[in-house]
């Protein structure tokens, strides 16, 4: 199970183009909770890190770290 929390903006447009991914979403103050029992692929991964600053990886916490030390490189090659 991942859970997401999208930011404002993005949580617009998942709600609105991508909500077929999801097993479950839940508006609140900060944006959209995106619920989804997956396994967690390259392809989600790479889905997660396009929404940059404006999501945060709630559960699990091992994926929560990888995605932080994948946005560290990015910022090291710049």
């Amino acid at each position: 199970m991942i859970k997401l929390q999208f930011g404002e903006s993005a949580g617009r447009f998942v709600q609105e183009y991508q909500a077929h991914r999801a097993d479950h979403i839940t508006k609140n103050d900060r944006g959209i909770l995106f619920e989804k029992n997956t396994a967690v692929t390259d392809e989600v991964r790479r889905w997660i890190l396009q929404f940059g600053a404006d999501v945060k990886v709630i559960e699990p916490e091992w994926l929560a770290e990888e995605i932080r030390k994948e946005a560290k490189k990015m910022l090291e090659q710049s």
